[in-house]
């Protein structure tokens, strides 16, 4: 549900005691001017003037520049110490007032509640009946109002501006790729590494889109009753309308990963593995086309070998292995005469959508 939220305000105070790191302004050599802006006034009131200053805790990062204090937290890494799991309603509250709490005791002044939303992320997190890169066409197909597609490695599809963007990856791949989550957190954490998890994320990276688009402005937000089924009810409703409109142009798609795999593994068990191999980029990859275009018939390509001089034994057991990855292919298109996608289409979006 929730993940990342920053929250910002002008209206703080900082105690003597706070620890901040404090950077000093950039300096610019030609004409020896040093950038620096007011950050806060200290308790003798006197005018802290510095680059800008930040504090990392375990449960948020504190940044403070000339726009004024942020804060950015992960209820989840809070509560679970992952993002895997989400917490639910009341835990959020939980994890909040845990950051409250500790950004007073750290000397750290502000009337928390008030405090501006200036970026929101709402995601889902949902087990898929195949691989991530079994929807690999379907992702690609996808595409936002008034968002740039982009394809981040090959387990990540990005779908954004500057206001607002949608993700979806390989939850499992994005855990094994952190070098800091190893083996040990995931049987720790209970997390299977062989399971498929696909993750969508909803990103409101600015305080307008995030007033707009989810009718909340302030932290104080998230401790209104029955906020998490408000919240899914807008996840549900601009997911769907941005990108994962139901319906889906199967022009677009070039493959179908499932069809493929199940065409690889019946040259698979006719053939030896390297010579299955060479059939499938023979049959399915457009080399017969080149023989039968050419030369009308198999049968007109035998002769010609023969009479090229080739042993008849030589011509026949190349040529039977093509007959038989033929045989292979037709009985195939017979057998698959629809695609997978709008299958794999329709699972995704409706477990996106789910409540």
């Amino acid at each position: 549900m929730i993940d990342k939220i920053v929250l910002s305000t002008k209206d703080y105070q900082i105690k003597d005691f706070a620890p901040l790191t404090i950077r000093p302004g950039s300096y610019q050599y030609d004409t020896s001017e040093v950038r620096e802006f007011e950050l806060f006034h200290n308790e003798r009131d006197d005018i802290v003037r510095a680059g800008n200053a930040f504090y990392n805790s375990e449960f948020y990062n504190l940044d403070i520049n000339a726009k004024g204090l942020k804060v950015t937290l992960n209820p989840n890494r809070i509560y679970y110490s992952t993002n895997y799991y989400s917490v639910n309603e009341k835990q959020c509250k939980e994890a909040l007032s845990k950051v409250e709490k500790d950004l007073q005791s750290k000397g750290f002044l502000m009337d928390f509640k008030d405090t501006s939303l200036a970026r929101v992320d709402i995601v889902k997190q949902v087990q898929t009946e195949h691989p991530f890169r079994a929807y690999t066409p379907l992702y690609r197909s996808l595409s936002g109002k008034r968002m740039k597609s982009r394809e981040l490695g090959i387990t990540t599809y990005n779908y954004g501006n500057q206001s607002r963007e949608i993700q979806c990856y390989d939850k499992i791949v994005q855990l094994v790729d952190d070098k800091k989550f190893t083996d040990e957190h995931f049987r720790y954490f209970g997390i299977d590494k062989n399971s498929n998890i696909a993750r969508c994320e909803l990103r409101e990276k600015k305080s307008k889109p995030v007033l707009r688009d989810l009718n909340i402005q302030h932290i104080s937000d998230f401790y209104r009753s029955g906020i998490f089924e408000h919240l899914t009810g807008r996840y549900r409703s601009l997911v769907s309308d941005l990108v994962f409109k139901k319906g889906i142009d199967e022009s677009q798609l070039k493959f179908d990963f499932v069809n493929e795999i199940e065409l690889l593994q019946a040259f698979k068990n006719a053939f030896s593995a390297s010579d299955a191999i060479n059939k499938y980029i023979l049959f399915q990859l457009g080399g017969l086309n080149g023989i039968i275009e050419r030369y009308s018939s198999i049968d007109n390509f035998r002769q010609l070998l023969l009479d090229a001089g080739f042993a008849r034994k030589t011509v026949y057991r190349i040529l039977n292995g093509l007959e038989k990855g033929l045989s292979i292919v037709s009985d195939f298109r017979q057998a698959k005469r629809t695609s997978n996608i709008p299958m794999l289409y329709s699972e995704l979006y409706d477990k996106l959508m789910a409540a």
